[in-house]
């Protein structure tokens, strides 16, 4: 199980915004977000100095933290996002003991996570509509956001950072990172149409349940491929 229950239905009559990490992020003014509701991930506390903007939510549940090309990076960025004021950070306990190896302790106000399926991308279990007895790590992290929003029962979700333009850039480490928003992101993209089809996939099994649930769910970010919701400009949102 996972302990969550606290956020059960908390976002009843409210919106909030799923941010991921595309470059389209340095076209966008993130500062508009401050006072709303969003979930942030995996390395975005690349982009504070940019902005005022911080996360209600951040989660992480991804192996880069293992990868010996840029695990330390990863883990400082985790422990960094988890440590801001007013953002509860969600992790996957499976990373706990080797993220605080390598960056320090989590805060005490993180809820660590501990029930995850990993299922075939767009599958039928591979978005769960219990987020507290399971969440699925199929595709992308953003599969699990997804799957909180929809546990939370926000009657408005937006995407942004949901770019999916993959380049094929095997070695990021070495040569930058083309995929996010910051070019010492560093994360492995093997195929770049394979890549698209994974994340577009992920998507796609998401909104039927949006969809069958009656939540509002649409494509915020400007320069997104996702096909799976229809889109709008993000400044007419404010």
């Amino acid at each position: 199980m996972n302990n969550i229950s606290q956020f059960k239905n908390t976002g009843k009559g409210k919106r909030i915004f799923l941010v991921g990490n595309g470059p389209s992020l340095n076209d966008m003014d993130l500062d508009k977000l401050c006072g709303e509701d969003s979930i942030a991930m995996n390395r975005i506390s690349l982009i504070y100095p940019k902005t005022k903007w911080r996360p209600k939510y951040y989660i992480f549940s991804s192996t880069n933290c293992y990868d010996p090309r840029w695990g330390i990076e990863w883990s400082k960025s985790i422990i960094e996002a988890s440590k801001e004021e007013f953002t509860t950070p969600l992790i996957w306990r499976r990373f706990k003991n080797d993220i605080e190896s390598r960056a320090g302790k989590f805060p005490e106000k993180t809820i660590f996570l501990d029930s995850f399926s990993e299922n075939g991308i767009g599958s039928e279990n591979s978005f769960s509509t219990d987020a507290e007895k399971r969440l699925d790590k199929s595709g992308t992290t953003m599969n699990v956001a997804l799957q909180l929003a929809y546990y939370m029962c926000y009657s408005e979700v937006y995407l942004i950072g949901c770019d999916s333009n993959w380049k094929t850039a095997q070695n990021t480490k070495t040569f930058g990172d083309p995929n996010h928003f910051d070019s010492s992101y560093h994360a492995y993209i093997g195929d770049g149409a394979t890549e698209f089809n994974r994340m577009n996939n992920t998507h796609i099994r998401a909104k039927k349940e949006f969809d069958k649930a009656g939540i509002k769910i649409l494509n915020a970010g400007p320069n997104s491929a996702i096909t799976a919701y229809d889109k709008i400009e993000f400044d007419k949102l404010f």
